[in-house]
């Protein structure tokens, strides 16, 4: 069985690495999810070095947008 967890922090994302089984990390930015507290920066910061660890990112997307604020 494979595991997932959220990161919100290169701590976190270092102690994923090390956990047995777990091979994909939740990041939520702020833009995206409703519990979201990530910058666009600390995202893709995260997202990259959990690419270098082995861990695949997921970003995750809750929240409803128009069109409108899609297309901005």
């Amino acid at each position: 069985m494979n595991f997932n967890t959220f990161v919100s922090s290169l701590e976190d994302l270092s102690r994923c690495a090390q956990a047995p089984l777990l091979n994909e990390v939740l990041i939520e930015p702020r833009l995206l999810a409703r519990a979201g507290r990530l910058s666009a920066e600390t995202t893709r910061e995260l997202a990259l070095a959990a690419r270098s660890q082995g861990l695949r990112a997921v970003l995750v997307w809750d929240i409803l947008m128009t069109d409108e604020e899609l297309s901005d």
